[in-house]
């Protein structure tokens, strides 16, 4: 009787010594630190650190809105958010700015302690619409009016050595996994139908015969890039095929025309000189894009040799990738052009020109690109001076995420650098995106799980008034007011 008794006594003190340690178990994930930062359009934060705040805290008296992130529910994984490297940024960087504060930019552009830390470049080959080289209008192989070299033997990056290579190797010393996508503006003139025109480089299309030609030019620049110690991930053909005359460097390369390139020149070249850089269709507008993509996609070889679609923002809605998802989930979706200039499918916010709807409109993007199911985000040009330059054709309206002033070496931080900045400074690559609800128009949000099981969730309000909100994550909560006409990063431990 007495071995019972002991025995019932010992398994009663278990039974309590495991519920303590269960409930204090619960209070300390109830208690779990959330780190926050904030950004407003007044400019009276600036991706600023608040105090944290902790799952089980109230720190507003009612909640109108109720997000709930769900970490179960998963969505596509992420690449990184990034900027554009070209001639012009390069050289304000390179060459207006003194050695400690280009030091300090860099630092502040690709590094996620300092700065925002972004994970990707789009790169221009060759000259784009931000120019300094030749009068902003050069390739890797220009030729005298009236001459052609198909077999590409004055190829050079020679003119890339005084700053623009410099500033590629400099980031990836500073974020050693930067994934690099280049593609040009315009191939050499004399590959194009308007090779006999005074500029062949803003207009025309791709003389067939020299389409060979063609494909082996981004051979040689990725070789090049090779020897220069530059990985090129993945490669476009054309910067906006559907535009076939511009202010600035274009081509027209029409659907039918790229899968023809990509199945019986691209895939060749690349496979002879063992190019593994990923090959991406389209890189234009949303509007339209469907059906181009989905010309290109029509060839089993092409579809199975490319890696999937390039978008910008400039035309359309971005629902588009999600139809483009749905149909070839299997392709990846990247955004690589957009900024604070353009935004058509916002018309409210077409006055640009202040530090607030630049803010606000890209606040906007930064939440609807990714929802629809894109793995990147880009922000259009690292850097541009006052004027909108150095640029290649009068009254130019896109911006960089900073302003350099060549005049005095000032550099002044815009608002695409911060709403880029929600993202890229906290979601890593191959994080997911996960479940959050959103009050579109209203509230909007985008959430995260990186790779060490942190959770990001990011809030936009565009509204003129705070928001107070309940977010909800698992069986806790905490509530937080957003600001007015801001945006939010709420960081935290996972499991």
């Amino acid at each position: 009787m007495n071995y019972i008794k002991i025995f019932s006594l010992i398994f009663c003190a278990f039974i309590l010594a495991h519920c303590k340690t269960t409930q204090q178990a619960s209070v300390n994930k109830k208690g779990k630190t959330v780190a926050v930062w904030v950004s407003t359009a007044d400019e009276r934060k600036k991706l600023t650190q608040e105090a944290n705040v902790s799952f089980g805290s109230n720190t507003t008296a009612d909640a109108s809105y109720t997000i709930t992130v769900d970490a179960n529910t998963t969505y596509q994984k992420w690449i990184g958010a990034g900027a554009c490297t070209n001639d012009g940024s390069s050289w304000l960087m390179y060459k207006k700015l003194s050695k400690e504060s280009k030091d300090d930019l860099m630092k502040k552009l690709f590094n996620k302690s300092a700065g925002i830390g972004i994970d990707w470049i789009r790169h221009q080959m060759g000259s784009g619409d931000a120019a300094v080289i030749n009068g902003g209008w050069w390739t890797y192989n220009d030729m005298p009016k009236g001459q052609a070299d198909p077999e590409l033997k004055n190829f050079s990056i020679e003119m890339e050595r005084d700053y623009i290579l410099p500033t590629l190797k400099e980031a990836l010393k500073i974020n050693p996994k930067l994934k690099i996508q280049a593609c040009p503006w315009t191939p050499p003139g004399w590959m194009k139908t308007s090779a006999n025109d005074p500029n062949p480089l803003n207009h025309g299309f791709i003389e067939p015969k020299y389409y060979n030609s063609f494909a082996n030019y981004f051979v040689k620049f990725v070789q090049a890039y090779a020897k220069e110690g530059i990985p090129i991930y993945g490669i476009s053909l054309q910067n906006e095929p559907l535009a076939a005359k511009q202010h600035w460097q274009a081509c027209g390369i029409p659907a039918e025309v790229e899968r023809d390139l990509i199945k019986n020149y691209f895939v060749p070249s690349f496979k002879k000189n063992n190019i593994t850089s990923k090959i991406y269709v389209f890189d234009h507008n949303w509007k339209g894009g469907y059906e181009y993509v989905s010309t290109v996609y029509k060839d089993p070889e092409v579809y199975k040799a490319v890696s999937g679609s390039m978008w910008h923002h400039y035309e359309g809605t971005p629902d588009v990738m999600t139809k483009v998802h749905n149909v070839w989930p299997d392709k990846e979706i990247w955004f690589t052009e957009g900024c604070a200039t353009n935004n058509w499918h916002n018309p409210i916010y077409l006055d640009y020109k202040t530090y607030r709807t630049s803010f606000l409109n890209f606040a906007y993007n930064m939440i609807q690109v990714p929802r629809n199911w894109c793995q990147t985000m880009m922000m259009y040009q690292i850097a541009m001076d006052p004027d909108y330059g150095p640029a290649v054709f009068k009254n130019p309206t896109n911006w960089g995420m900073v302003t350099i002033n060549p005049k005095d070496g000032s550099i002044l931080y815009r608002p695409e650098y911060y709403t880029l900045g929600h993202v890229s400074k906290f979601v890593y690559p191959d994080a997911y995106r996960i479940k959050s609800n959103q009050y579109e128009g209203d509230v909007e949000t985008l959430a995260f799980k990186n790779p060490d099981n942190s959770m990001v969730l990011v809030i936009s309000n565009r509204k003129a008034e705070a928001k107070n909100i309940k977010i909800k994550s698992g069986d806790n909560t905490f509530d937080y007011t957003v600001p007015a006409e801001s945006m939010v990063t709420f960081t935290w431990a996972g499991k």
